[in-house]
């Protein structure tokens, strides 16, 4: 039996590359020793057969909006501006609760071994939004959903 406080590894299943509804449960802006800092992004999968079990998977961007960096695309389709972004009371708690389409890669880590990320977020279209309210209803997830719908 596992010691309280003490973090118990949990077997996940395997997620196959490709595009899977999720949801945003947190962006948090991390800062490392040498002063650079990113925003360190946690999903849910949200689509059978892996919603309602608590499956998760993570994805990294800068945590600056620059014209052609990841967090500014990523911050349009969630409705944000780069402008508002880069203020520095800005708070990335905006993008949690969203659903997205995010795209699931995994590659070779120059250490060894391999590493699954989110390397890519995109709005829902009518029949994603359509396939998701029938698998939340069917999971008994309910109450109004956010949905990334934005065209960029």
């Amino acid at each position: 039996m596992a010691k309280l406080g003490r973090y118990v590894p949990v077997e996940r299943p395997d997620i196959d590359d490709g595009i899977y509804l999720a949801k945003i449960l947190s962006a948090e802006v991390k800062t490392w020793p040498d002063g650079n800092s990113s925003v360190n992004w946690k999903f849910e999968l949200s689509q059978p057969p892996f919603i309602g079990k608590k499956v998760w998977i993570w994805g990294s961007t800068g945590a600056v909006p620059t014209p052609r960096a990841k967090l500014t695309l990523w911050g349009a389709i969630l409705d944000q501006q780069p402008e508002t972004m880069k203020d520095e009371n800005f708070d990335t708690k905006v993008f949690e609760g969203y659903y997205v389409k995010i795209t699931i890669k995994t590659w070779e880590k120059e250490s060894g071994g391999t590493k699954q990320a989110v390397t890519d977020i995109n709005i829902l279209n009518e029949a994603d939004v359509s396939m998701l309210t029938l698998w939340l209803g069917q999971a008994g997830i309910t109450g109004a959903i956010k949905v990334a719908v934005k065209k960029v």
